[in-house]
């Protein structure tokens, strides 16, 4: 693969993922006698995580299919925005009927807060 198609491409794998309230993620406003469920929050993110990088390395978009929120934003480096699920099936869909790919992804930092949470790293 050239590196013209490596850069077209590379914002592929970038992912947003915006999990809704009543998703993976605890509720952020918890009474005191709930239990802190950040712990298995990150668990969860992290597995997610590691989900999406053997069905990219294998050319499934049924995890793509089954995690993205109906209104996923993603932010591809040079790139134009992909707005929602069915664009976001749909492109991966596309990259993987042109190639194949082996994708390392990395994570740096998983956050969780309320019902917010992020993946933040890398990908080669």
């Amino acid at each position: 693969m050239s590196n013209d198609v490596r850069l077209s491409w590379r914002g592929l794998f970038s992912f947003l993922l915006i999990l809704p309230s009543s998703g993976l993620l605890g509720c952020g406003n918890r009474a005191a006698s709930q239990t802190d469920t950040r712990v298995a929050d990150v668990a969860a993110l992290r597995e997610l995580h590691d989900q999406l990088t053997r069905a990219q390395n294998s050319g499934d978009t049924t995890v793509v299919e089954r995690t993205d929120a109906s209104d996923v934003l993603v932010l591809p480096p040079d790139g134009s925005l992909i707005a929602g699920r069915q664009a976001h099936i749909s492109l991966f869909q596309e990259f993987f009927n042109r190639f194949s790919s082996l994708t390392d992804n990395k994570s740096e930092e998983i956050v969780v807060s309320g019902d917010w949470g992020f993946d933040r790293g890398t990908y080669r």
